[in-house]
């Protein structure tokens, strides 16, 4: 299982949301290249970040800022966030980032995120944010028609691999993480690598998603807020 350091940009800052609430901003640090240097002395090997003025208006606010964290650190990089070109997600991919995370593309263009994931295999990460049991974007902004199990049949039925499920309703607000959610999810699409995001606050949880078949966990305000450290989380 690989644990996942977050970092989320806005105006070039190192922010967390409650929610994915914009109103609900909390500042954690304005030099993101710093950050990613201080998780990467903690031991991270990957990094999480995503662009959340590009998701917010549609299209990639922060890029040279991730570039330079890529050349900086050399950490394996996902990033998301305004995503919605196919040429700009090109150039990303062929930049050097490892992996782009689409939410809303692979939404609105599932042919086009098809062929991305035929023709860059292993680095496509579909995020899909929920709540309520439907899926949503636009940077959480929107309810899709989707619910959560359609659209996770329809991606391991598409031939996905990689996807990202994030709780809205716990990200950011410190209350735990639903990981039965993950556990049942792992277990009913066995096809897909599930990656948990959103509301982990506790060394405890990361130990019981270690005994899941969840590939992947992203932890953010619990690092910011020193309710543990990533050596910690990463020891476990």
């Amino acid at each position: 299982m690989i644990i996942y350091p977050a970092m989320d940009l806005i105006d070039g800052n190192v922010v967390r949301l409650k929610q994915g609430d914009f109103n609900q901003k909390v500042i954690y640090e304005n030099d993101p290249v710093k950050q990613a240097k201080v998780f990467q002395a903690s031991g991270a090997t990957y990094l999480h970040i995503i662009d959340l003025d590009g998701a917010k208006l549609g299209s990639p606010k922060n890029i040279n800022i991730i570039l330079n964290i890529k050349k900086e650190t050399g950490l394996f990089i996902q990033v998301g966030g305004g995503l919605r070109d196919e040429q700009k997600i090109i150039s990303l991919l062929e930049a050097g980032i490892d992996r782009v995370i689409l939410g809303s593309f692979a939404l609105m263009f599932p042919k086009e995120t098809k062929r991305l994931n035929d023709s860059y295999p292993n680095r496509i990460l579909i995020a899909v944010d929920t709540k309520d049991g439907y899926v949503t974007y636009n940077g959480w902004q929107q309810k899709s028609l989707y619910t959560l199990d359609a659209y996770l049949s329809d991606l391991q039925n598409d031939g996905f691999k990689d996807v990202m499920v994030t709780d809205i309703s716990k990200d950011g607000m410190l209350e735990g993480i639903d990981i039965m959610l993950y556990k049942t999810l792992s277990v009913k699409y066995p096809q897909l690598n599930i990656i948990a995001s959103g509301g982990v606050t506790s060394l405890s949880e990361i130990r019981a998603f270690k005994k899941t078949d969840v590939s992947g966990v992203i932890i953010g305000v619990a690092l910011y807020q020193d309710i543990f450290t990533l050596e910690e989380a990463l020891s476990c």
